[in-house]
């Protein structure tokens, strides 16, 4: 994926459906639009914000600040200035639109652990594939354990999250890597994560500064 050293992020999409879609209009944007190399803002900044947000990294890119651009039901909709659409669902990414190899799909065949109470382990599968080279259903199968506790500054407030480390494996093809996602004791809240995209493609990096509250 070529995205450029000012990545930032615009949240410019038209939508209808559910009540609790938020409006993507003019405003957003004039918030969201803050993007340069390895951006950090102020908790009074985020604060302010009438918008969920974040810092997003992907890959090698720098670090941008982002603003949430809509909600449909569980599912969180992030979109940068190259067009590239990160959806996340209880904090796992589930789809991704404009990169080299979009992950198209990530359905759970069982319950995702991220979407129950923390518990010291879990076991999950889901049905993914991507755009080029993995184009029909690939197996998943996950295995989520408890690795410790972390401090995370997050600007706003500093959280004494659990960490839990996932190895996920790949069928057919033997590919295997491994996730990390932050979780908040108090809420089991997904406050920060690291996620492969799927075999060979490149880490997301999502820390949440002011989770979305409908």
């Amino acid at each position: 994926m070529s995205l450029s050293r000012n990545l930032v992020f615009l949240g410019l999409l038209s939508l209808t459906g559910c009540s609790n879609t938020a409006s993507v209009t003019s405003e957003t944007i004039k918030y969201a639009v803050l993007g340069a190399d390895d951006v950090t803002v102020s908790a009074e900044h985020v604060n302010k914000l009438p918008y969920a947000s974040a810092y997003l990294k992907i890959g090698d890119n720098p670090r941008i600040f982002v603003v949430l651009a809509y909600v449909n039901g569980d599912e969180l909709s992030w979109l940068t200035a190259d067009r590239v659409m990160i959806i996340t669902r209880h904090g796992r990414v589930i789809k991704t639109v404009g990169m080299e190899n979009d992950l198209v799909m990530s359905e759970s065949g069982s319950a995702d652990p991220l979407s129950m109470a923390a518990t010291s382990s879990a076991n999950w599968s889901a049905l993914s594939e991507w755009e080029q080279r993995y184009l029909s259903g690939y197996r998943l199968e996950g295995k989520m354990v408890r690795a410790g506790q972390d401090e995370l500054d997050l600007v706003t407030r500093r959280v004494s999250a659990t960490r839990f480390e996932e190895t996920v494996s790949m069928f057919p093809g033997g590919k295997s890597w491994t996730n990390v996602f932050w979780r908040d004791p108090v809420n089991g809240q997904v406050v920060k994560t690291q996620q492969h995209l799927g075999p060979d493609l490149p880490v997301i990096e999502l820390t949440i500064l002011k989770p979305f509250s409908s």
